[in-house]
C-alpha cells in the first residue's frame, strides 16, 4: 500500500514475511546464493512471478529489508540474522531494524512507540501529505498493521501478551505459579523492572507500565481489543482469499 510517498508492506511481518523468508533461506542455505524469480514464485506457491499476490509478498520482504534483488533475489544479512541470531540481543536488534525499516512505522515509533493517538489519521495526513479523506479511509488498516508489525519489538511498550504467546500454558512456569481458579478480582501482580504483568484465569496475562494506573491501562487495552475484534472477520476472510488464490495458481 502506498500512502503519499510512504510504502507500507501488505504482508504482515510475523504472520507472513517471517515464514516466507525462512522458506527462502531454507532453500538457498546462504545469503550468497541467489534464487531466480521463476523459482521463487514456485517456492511460494505461484506458477509465474507475474501474479499480483507474488508481487505483494516479494515487495513486502524487500520493504522489511529481508530480501534484495530484481529478477534474481537473495536473502539479506539482516534476514539471516533474524533466523539465526548470535544471541537474544542480536535477534531483538535485527527484528527492530527490519520492522522500523518501514519509514512510516519508524516515524510512528519514534513519536508514539505503540501508544497510537485516537485520531491517527491526523498524523497520517501530516506525515504523508495526503488528503483528510484518504487519511481517514486508511486509518483503521494502518493502525492494525502497525500494531501487528511492531509487536515483536514491543518490549516494555507491550500492553497485551500476544495470543499465540500467552503465558500460563501447560509447559510454562507461570502456569504452575498461578492458581487455576484465579479470577480478575483476586489477581496477583508480578513486577519485573518497570513492567507489571497481571495474570488471570490461569492462562492469560496483561502487561502494563508499572507506574500507570491500572484503570487507564484497562481502558487502553479495551480500545486495542475492540479494534482487533472489529477487524478479525475481515482479516480471516483475506487469509481465506489469499489461500484460495495460491491454490488456483498451482492448478
Amino acid at each position: 500500500m502506498r500512502i503519499g510517498s510512504y510504502e507500507i508492506p501488505e504482508v504482515r511481518f510475523t504472520s507472513g514475511a517471517f515464514n516466507d523468508i525462512k522458506k527462502i533461506y531454507d532453500n538457498v542455505k546462504s545469503v550468497d546464493r541467489q534464487i531466480h524469480a521463476n523459482d521463487l514464485a514456485l517456492l511460494l506457491g505461484y506458477k509465474t512471478p507475474t501474479s499480483g499476490g507474488f508481487y505483494r509478498r516479494i515487495n513486502s520482504l524487500i520493504s522489511y529489508g529481508l530480501l534484495e534483488g530484481r529478477g534474481k533475489f537473495r536473502v539479506t544479512k539482516n534476514g539471516e540474522d533474524i533466523l539465526y541470531p548470535r544471541d537474544e540481543d542480536h535477534r531483538k536488534q535485527s527484528l527492530r531494524e527490519s520492522v522500523l525499516r518501514v519509514s512510516l512505522w519508524n516515524e510512528f515509533y519514534k513519536k508514539f512507540k505503540r501508544d497510537l493517538p485516537e485520531n491517527l489519521w491526523l498524523e497520517i495526513k501530516d506525515l504523508t501529505g495526503v488528503s483528510s479523506a484518504e487519511a481517514q479511509s486508511v486509518e483503521k488498516e494502518v493502525r492494525r498493521w502497525y500494531l501487528n508489525d511492531t509487536e515483536p519489538i514491543a518490549g516494555e511498550d507491550s500492553l497485551l501478551t500476544p495470543p499465540d504467546k500467552l503465558r500460563g500454558g501447560p509447559d510454562n512456569d507461570l502456569a504452575e505459579d498461578t492458581p487455576r481458579n484465579l479470577n480478575f478480582q483476586s489477581l496477583q501482580t508480578l513486577r519485573s523492572n518497570e513492567i507489571e504483568e497481571i495474570p488471570f484465569a490461569g492462562k492469560y496475562a496483561i502487561k502494563k507500565p508499572a507506574d500507570e494506573d491500572v484503570r487507564k491501562s484497562w481502558e487502553r487495552l479495551k480500545r486495542y481489543m475492540e479494534i482487533y475484534l472489529e477487524d478479525f472477520s475481515e482479516e480471516s476472510s483475506k487469509v481465506a482469499v489469499d489461500s484460495g488464490t495460491s491454490e488456483t495458481n498451482l492448478e
